[in-house]
């Protein structure tokens, strides 16, 4: 039990490590990039950053699913259980990213479209 929680502590710093180097990672689109964007091919670019964005969240989302699962399926009792229902959190919010960066998309699209 004791290598368990030593390796489910690794684990956790791990992931909080992962996730401030991606919250300091460059932004998706920058400001510079929307303000500048005039053309259709502009925002075009614009549209397929929020695309490949969504798509990366929807990845992130299935693999909190799973780890959800595993740990819904591996531990019954109070740590599995709170990670689980943390993980099933994650996914729905990366769930609710990628919805909105695919509507972001959208509107790039539109405003490309408008351009032409």
């Amino acid at each position: 039990m004791k290598k368990l929680n030593c390796w489910l502590a690794s684990g956790l710093a791990t992931l909080a490590l992962v996730g401030a180097a991606a919250a300091a990672a460059e932004e998706v689109v920058t400001q510079a990039q929307i303000e500048a964007a005039t053309t259709a091919a502009q925002h075009e670019a614009i549209a397929r950053s929020y695309d490949e964005e969504a798509a990366a969240s929807e990845k992130r989302a299935e693999s909190h699913a799973k780890m959800a699962q595993t740990y819904r399926l591996t531990f019954s009792k109070k740590p599995g259980a709170s990670m689980a229902n943390h993980c099933g959190q994650l996914e729905k919010a990366s769930r609710s990213a990628a919805d909105a960066y695919r509507g972001l998309a959208a509107e790039h699209r539109e405003m490309a479209a408008a351009a032409k």
